[in-house]
Parts: structure tokens; sequence; C-alpha cells
């Protein structure tokens, strides 16, 4: 028989099956039968098994099978031969192929039919063996084994998932019934509890019982006398009192009570009617209780009694005793309900403290108006707890009180709340407000030092006054002044609703005023949004709203839609780049802004919905609107301003071009006139005459030497003096030729411009300082030196300096009384012209110091 071939296909399909029936159920006998199934179905084998290793243990267990009946496997001999070999392959974790012709085929295949060939057994990892039987040896090759061997790692986590899905049921059935259990003893509990009421419930009425037997016992005298021994020994097993009258009302019998428990001993009433022993506000109790005993019917009354200081309450059931029909006398079962008493007068009192704490609450929630909040809180407080007085203040700054109201004054309101808003406080309220306790308590005015200086006093007399803090997260709104009944203490439930109302007041009022501001800021931004609105909209200039990021407008004015010919949807729908002439990158460069920063662009083309390109200047501000970067863009159409400014920079060439030619004039006439003036001093004759006319003729140089620096340079409003010093230096050494004397200049002239309204007294002065120094400083020198600076500081002010090391002044020098036109001349320009100051220093040769102000 040829062996068969198996395809890829063939292989990937058996391992696809086998991979489905692995997960197809989380019940590990379900999982597994469908795996054996699929197996031996999928590879054509005769029969097969899986066998599973207990939970804990090492043996394997059938747990699946197909083609044979597990039971039957069991009960053969050899079981135990083929158990071993699958403990040995299990331990080795490798499959193994046994055929027919194999000296151990019967310890691998015990079960035998006549088809078995050849045996497959696969190691599950370490918990299981994968058993099959094929009835052609041609079947159980190598590479199917492989292929079962591969299965075995997710077959080996497919039976832990569902031995822990196992546990996990087990465990879920275990609390189960653990709850089953609890909920039963719940059950039982409850029933218990049930018998126990029904138990007391017995014991009551055993109560009611005895109470019917004393009664009986009422009506029975003489029985009772017979029985007095068994009835006291009842009696005295019994907490409540026996009071036993006859027919007129007297005390005939008690059962020996504590002394504590009666208001004079049995020795002093028995015999006696109550009004005779007992106080007088209990007459009227007694008499209508014995008026309902001889109608035959029960009285029961509850009545109070003063008993070595103490107040004791008692609850009284007084019930007639007939004997034969006829009434005898009657007998009261005596109740202490002292702790009963108590315990209700606490439950109206922490009712009547909730009713006032839920008064104030209420009065908070619907009351709006600050000052009407506080006078009903404090009519609230006095109502419902019976307060004397109460009285509220509101701090207007923590220390003045604005608002003060009270409930419970009877006299001096008026002159109390004047007091207090003028300042004037009294030891309460000082105390209150310079200490950082929530509560200030203060005695009675007869007990307490600090009150009996207080002008107010009496008001409160023989009474406590409690004052509270209304203080809510750090800030102190006013303050809550309670005056006590007289004969009411502060205790803890008091204390606590005292603060508890101060805080829920406090609260009110802090939220009053955040709403006040809440409603303050509201009105100020409406009016400011409508005030936005009016300048919007009013405004001549194009104004609208750009988002940031989007480029997309958000709002416009009508001078906008007016300016770009839009209507107003569709000018919303456009962007920034589309309203520009200017490229798409330039527009976002000037929206790219931060928040907070203005920008101005001064020129700028925008189009219009016609196409029309126009000059205009860009405003833009950069906020954020709705949590959005918006940018606020006013465009202004200069285009008749740029057609001005065009004419006007026309004019100002022109008048330029003007003013240089003036002044080149000037300058050429000047250069005329210095000629003439060379010209008459080459026909002079005497020295004095010649040097005169060249005096005149330097003078008339520094000024053309102005004229001609003006239309030279860009400004005409002003000179530069570094260069003009420097060149009229030349001029005056070619001028005055010194003879044999070798001149040395050191020029230091900041590079500063002077307004030419200065700059011709300047360099008259500059030129007559150094004319000077070159006539008559070197005279019989050398060699010689002149120093001439001038300096500019921040604030404009000028300081020019010429010195020489030469001669020096004659003795006695004054420049206000010297005669020489010269110095005269530069006197004259310093102060006159130039509002400056001048000195003259003769030291080491001589020295000029001139000071004056650019802008004076």
């Amino acid at each position: 028989m040829e062996k068969p071939v198996r395809s890829s296909f063939q292989y990937l399909s058996i391992s696809y099956e086998c991979a489905l029936a692995i997960g197809n159920s989380l019940s590990l006998p379900e999982m597994l039968q469908e795996v054996i199934r699929t197996v031996v179905h999928k590879t054509n084998a005769h029969r097969g098994i899986i066998w599973v290793k207990k939970n804990g243990t090492q043996e394997f267990q059938p747990v699946a099978n197909a083609g044979i009946n597990t039971e039957y496997v069991l009960a053969q001999g050899k079981i135990t031969d083929l158990l071993d070999v699958l403990n040995q392959i299990q331990k080795k974790q490798q499959f193994a192929i046994i055929n027919k012709d194999d000296n151990d085929f019967l310890q691998y295949c015990p079960v035998l039919t006549g088809k078995e060939e050849s045996v497959l057994v696969v190691p599950i990892t370490n918990v299981a063996i994968l058993y099959l039987v094929y009835a052609s040896r041609e079947i159980a090759d190598k590479p199917l084994a492989n292929l079962l061997a591969s299965l075995s790692k997710k077959l080996s986590v497919a039976i832990e998932a569902c031995r822990t899905h196992e546990n996990v049921i087990r465990e879920i059935q275990v609390r189960e019934k653990a709850e089953k259990k609890l909920r039963k003893k719940t059950e039982q509990l409850t029933f218990s509890e049930k018998e126990l009421q029904r138990l007391y419930g017995e014991s009551e009425q055993a109560r009611k019982s005895l109470l019917i037997i004393l009664e009986d016992v009422a009506q029975k005298d003489e029985a009772l006398k017979e029985s007095e021994s068994k009835l006291n020994s009842i009696l005295s097993s019994i907490n409540d009192l026996v009071f036993v009258f006859d027919q007129e009302g007297r005390f005939t019998f008690t059962q020996k009570p504590t002394p504590e428990q009666l208001y004079t001993t049995p020795d002093t009433f028995i015999g006696k009617k109550p009004a005779e022993v007992l106080p007088s506000h209990l007459n009227k109790i007694f008499s209508d209780a014995f008026d309902t005993i001889k109608k035959g019917d029960v009285a029961e009354y509850d009545y109070w009694l003063n008993i070595d200081g103490k107040i004791l309450w008692f609850s009284a059931k007084h019930s007639p005793k007939f004997i034969d029909g006829e009434l005898v006398g009657s007998v009261s079962v005596v109740r202490d309900i002292t702790t009963r008493k108590q315990a209700e007068e606490r439950i109206d009192h922490l009712n009547s403290v909730l009713k006032a704490i839920g008064d104030v609450n209420q009065l908070i929630m619907t009351e709006k108006d600050r000052d009407l909040l506080l006078k009903k809180a404090g009519d609230a407080l006095v109502e419902a707890r019976g307060y004397e007085a109460a009285w509220l203040g509101y701090l207007s700054d923590g220390e003045t009180f604005d608002t003060i109201v009270g409930s419970g004054f009877r006299e001096d309101a008026d002159r109390f709340c004047e007091s207090v808003r003028g300042g004037d406080h009294i030891p309460c309220i000082e105390k209150t407000l310079a200490g950082k306790e929530m509560i200030v308590v203060m005695g009675k005015p007869e007990e307490c030092r600090e009150c009996r200086a207080c002008r107010f006093k009496d008001l409160h007399a023989s009474r406590e006054t409690v004052v509270i803090r209304i203080e809510y997260a750090g800030a102190l709104f006013g303050l809550l002044a309670i005056s006590l009944a007289a004969d009411v203490a502060l205790d803890a439930e008091e204390e606590g609703l005292l603060v508890e109302v101060a805080y829920n007041i406090a609260l009110a009022l802090h939220n009053m005023k955040t709403e006040e501001a809440h409603e303050k800021a509201v009105r100020a931004l409406r009016e400011s949004e409508e005030k936005y609105r009016s300048l919007f909209a009013a405004e001549p200039d194009a104004i609208f709203l750009i988002d940031a990021e989007t480029m997309q407008h958000r709002d416009a004015n009508d001078a906008a839609l007016k300016l770009f010919g839009y209507d107003r949807d569709e000018f919303l729908t456009l962007h920034s780049t589309d309203i520009s002439a200017e490229p798409e990158e330039t527009v976002k460069k000037i929206y790219s802004g931060k928040i907070d920063n203005d920008l101005i662009v001064p020129l700028r083309y925008s189009c219009k919905k016609d196409g029309t390109i126009f000059p205009s200047e860009i405003s833009a501000s950069f906020f954020e609107l709705g949590g959005r970067k918006t940018v606020c863009v006013v465009i202004r159409d200069i285009t008749e301003r740029k057609k001005a400014e065009d004419l006007i920079k026309t004019s100002l060439n022109e008048k330029e071009v003007l003013l240089r030619e003036i002044h080149h004039r000037v300058k050429n006439n000047l250069q005329v006139v210095s000629s003439l003036l060379d010209m008459q001093a080459r026909h002079a004759r005497t020295e004095d005459s010649i040097g005169v006319l060249t005096e005149s003729k330097n003078r008339i140089n520094a000024m053309a030497l102005i004229h001609s620096q003006l239309y030279e340079s860009r400004d005409l409003s002003e000179i530069n003096m570094k260069g003009f010093v420097s060149k009229l230096l030349s001029q005056l050494l070619r001028s005055y030729q010194v003879q044999g004397t070798e001149i040395t200049p050191v020029v230091s002239v900041a590079d500063y411009p002077v307004p030419i309204s200065m700059a011709v007294p300047v360099g008259l002065i500059v030129n007559e300082l150094l004319s000077n120094t070159l006539k008559h400083a070197f005279i019989g020198r050398k060699e010689g030196t002149i120093n001439i600076s001038l300096t500019a500081s921040e604030e404009g002010r000028i300081n020019l300096t010429v010195r020489d090391d030469g001669v020096g002044l004659p003795a006695g020098f004054d420049i206000d009384k010297t005669g020489t036109l010269g110095l005269r001349l530069i006197k004259i320009l310093t102060e006159d012209q130039l509002h400056g100051t001048l000195k003259v220093i003769s030291e080491e040769g001589t020295t000029f110091n001139i000071e004056f102000n650019v802008g004076y």
C-alpha cells in the first residue's frame, strides 16, 4: 500500500480545525472531547483518547475519547503497562510512533479489535497525553506527529484555562453556599429579635396584669390584708411607687420606697390627704384625680416635686378600688419619669435649635436684601429660641459698622446703634473684634468685671451676653450678639447653634457680596459692550475682527462694509487675504502678533470688491475673545493723504533747492565782500587800518563758511561744528602769518549738529577767539599750542573751550571793562544771543570757556 502524501494545505487544515476545537469551550471534558473528535476525524485515526493528569497527582485518567469506550479500556489487565508507557513519554516530552510489528506494541495498544496497525502517542507538555490508534501504519508518520506536537502548547494552555475556570466556578459556588448560610443565619437572627420583642410585649402585658391584680387587691381590702406579705414582696420587686388611698382620699399604705423617692417620710403622710402634706401646686391635680375616681374611672396625670433641691417628675395611674361593687378607695401606681422628662425637654430644646437653624437658613435662601436678612435673622432667633434680645452688625471695612439691626430691644436701641456705628464700641464688641476666637461669652454685668464699665449694662442685667464673629473664608463680615434669658446658660448645643447660624449668615453675606460684584461686573461689561458697539458702529474708519489662526472675519462695522463694497454676510465669509493687495505671507506676518500687543503699519495696499487697490494705514491690536486669539483691525483709506503727502514732498524738494541756492548766493556775496575788504587792505597805509580790514574780512569769511557748509550738507536746518572748526582754523592760519612761531593746533570737537540759528554766533565766537590767539598769544615765542574742544551732553548742554599756552592776558584784565571790539563781540554773542556763560582764565596761557544750551 502506497504511503499517502498530505499536502501543505491538508496540514494547515488539520492545524486550523484542531485550533478551533481547542478554544471551543471552557468546560474541560467538552473541549477535549471536541479536540479528540476533530483529531481522529482529520487524521483518519481508528480511535483516540486524551489522557489528563489529575489535579495535584501524576496519575493519568482518560477524559475524552473517540471510537472507543474508556471504561472498556480501563478494564483491561494490561492498562497498567500502558500508563507506565504514557508516564515515560510524558517525562521525555517526545512523541512515539509504534507499529504492530514492534515487540512492545501490546504495551502501547492493550485493546485489540483487529484493525490496529500503528499507535501515535504525543505528550501535551506536562499535563496530558494525546493517544491515537491508526488502522494503517502508513498514516501515522513523523510530519503528522510534529504537527500534533506543535498544537500541544496551545492545548496545554487551554487545559489550564479550563481548570482555572472550573476552580473559579467552584469558588463561586462555595461563596454562594456561604452567602446562603449567612442569609439563613440572618433570618434566624431576625426571628430571634422578633421573639425578643414578643417576650417584651408579654412582659409589658404582665406589668398591666399586675396593675389589674393591684386593682383587684384594692377591691378586696380584707383579702389584701391577709396577703400583705405577698403583696409587699411583689411591690418590692418593681421600681414603681404604690400608694393606697381610702374613700376619703387619705394615704393608707405605701411600700417601702427609698428616701430619695419621697417628698416626705411615710409616717408624716399616712392617714393624711395629699393637700395636707404635698405642695399647693398639686392640690388641683389630686382634686381632679379623686373626682375621676368617684366616677369609677382611672385618672392619669403627671406632676413634679422638688426633693432635696432636685426637680423630679412622676407619672401616676390612679385607679378606683372596689369591693363587692362598692368604691372603698383607690390605688395610685407612680413611676419616676424624670429621665424621660429630661429627654423630652432635650428633644424640645434640640427641635427649637433645629427650627432656629432652619428658619435662618430659609431666610438665607429667600431673602436677598442684606439689611432685611440681618433683621429677620435676629427676629427668627428670638422667636425660636426665646432669647431676650439679639442684634447683628455688618462691618463695611473690618472695623466700621455700616448696619446695626436688633430684635428684642426694649429701650435705648437707637442710642446703642448710633454708638456702635460711631465706633464707640462696648467691651464685648472690642473683645470679639480684637480676638481670634469665633465666640466670646460675657458674664452677667453684676459678675463680669469687664461689663461693669459698660454704659448699656442695665439693658442686660442678670443675663449672659454671647458675641459671635460672622466670618467666612478668613473675611470678617460682622458680629452676632445674643442676650440670653435670665435663667438660661450657654451649653454646647446652644453654642453650636450660634456658631452655625453665624457661619450660615456669613456665607450668605459672602454670596451677596460676590453676587453684587458679579452683577456690577456684568453691568460694567454690558455698558462696556454697549459703548463698544456704539463706538464700533459710529467709527468712520473701517473696523473688523479677525480670527488670528484662520484669518477669517468675525465681525465688521458699517464703515468697513462701505469701504470694501461688501454686504455683511459676504464680508464675514472672507479672509484677510481676500481684501489685501499684498502677498499672503505679508498679511499673515502683520496679523501674527502676541496678545496685548499693538501694531501700526503706516502704509499697506488693500483691495475693494470691484478690484480697486488703494493705500491704507493699518492698526492692529491682539486680544483673546471666546477662547480664540483675535485681532482688531482698523483700516483707514489714506488715498487723499497720500496725494497730499506727495504734493508736500514735491513742494519741500523745490524749497530745499531754492534754500540751497540762497545759501550759495549768500556765501558768494560774502566772498565778494571779503575780496573787497582784502583789496581795500592792500591799499591801506597804516597797520591799524590793515588790521581792522583783515579782522572784518575774517568775520565775513567765517559767516561765508557757515553758509557754504549749509548748502553742501543734506540738512539745511543745522550744521556740524566739527567740520566747520577744522576749516575755519585752516583759513585763519593762512590769514595770520605768524613769523618765526610754530603753531600746533589740537582740535577735539564732537560730531554734534548745531541749529542754524546758533551756528552763526558760535562761528563768530570761534573766529574771534582763534584770531585773538593768533595775533597776541605767541609774540616773541618760537612755538605754541592752541587747544579747541567742543563737547555736548545728552541734555544738549554745549561746552566750548579755546585754550593756548601763550603769554596770557595783561594783569588786571576784566572782560566786562575791555574796549577791544573782538572781546566785546564774544561777550555779547555768548550772553545775549546764546544765553550762555563765559569764563576767562589766565593761568599758563589763556583759556576761554563758554557753555550754553542748544534748545534754550
